[in-house]
């Protein structure tokens, strides 16, 4: 005799699967929330590993970029060790009371900015400085110049006024190789000044360059900055000078010891 199905209070047959299916639907919605949660977590952890990732990736990149300027220091330092210096040519008998650079007047806001300038310079190798990040305020500062600059060769500086920047500091900045702008010639770079040079040496058998303290040449003007450079070199200070450029121009018979002038 087969199972009859129960009853329920108004006497009606009761159907269990329909109970069980329920029950089943239920446990899957619950399950599938769980699942929702897990993969919600999941995602999260994955978002959290994916950044920590990034940072992992930039402190590697920072580390590389460390070392590869350390191995830059190493080589500069060991070729700078293999550097000679016997010759009574390149004795270096300038006196750091000579060396504006060397000594700042903590007052003279355009000498200091233009020492950092000098600095990152010798650093990045050029002198475009952002003016955000961590170097704004001197980026600012080369900002100003330029536009300095641009009023002095365009006649929009007022007459009236001394104008905001000078020959003297235009100097100085060229010095470094100084951009100032699209409007205006490229800077003549240090390669160019020693082609120059090395053919002067060739038509007149020497690297004698008059010093003319009143209206020096621009090749005159990049002689003396050698040389103060070449100071800074001999001092173990930071110099736009590496041993390299130090080698070509010994090479051609440059005199480290020659006249230079006032800065």
């Amino acid at each position: 005799m087969s199972a009859k199905n129960p009853k329920n209070r108004r006497g009606t047959m009761y159907d269990s699967s329909s109970d069980e299916e329920e029950a089943t639907v239920s446990q899957l919605a619950v399950d599938l929330r769980n699942t929702r949660q897990q993969l919600k977590e999941a995602q999260d952890l994955a978002q959290k590993a994916e950044h920590k990732i990034q940072l992992l990736k930039k402190e590697l990149n920072d580390a590389k970029d460390k070392a590869d300027a350390s191995e830059r220091e190493i080589k500069d330092l060991k070729a700078a060790a293999a550097i000679q210096i016997k010759d009574s040519e390149d004795e270096d008998e300038m006196n750091d009371h000579d060396d504006e650079e060397s000594v700042v007047n903590p007052g003279d806001k355009w000498s200091i900015r233009f020492r950092e300038l000098r600095e990152y310079r010798i650093i990045h190798g050029d002198c475009n400085v952002s003016s955000s990040g961590p170097n704004r305020k001197l980026g600012v500062w080369a900002r100003d110049q330029r536009t300095y600059y641009t009023n002095l060769k365009s006649a929009r500086q007022n007459q009236q006024h001394r104008p905001k920047i000078t020959q003297e500091r235009i100097d100085k900045l060229e010095r470094l190789e100084f951009s100032w702008g699209k409007k205006f010639p490229p800077p003549i770079l240090w390669q160019d000044r020693w082609e120059e040079l090395r053919k002067r040496q060739q038509a007149l058998g020497n690297c004698h360059v008059p010093m003319e303290s009143q209206d020096p040449s621009d090749l005159a003007k990049w002689v003396s900055a050698q040389r103060w450079e070449y100071h800074h070199f001999r001092k173990g200070r930071p110099s736009l000078l590496t041993p390299e450029k130090i080698s070509m121009l010994k090479d051609i018979g440059f005199k480290f010891n020659g006249p230079r002038l006032r800065k």
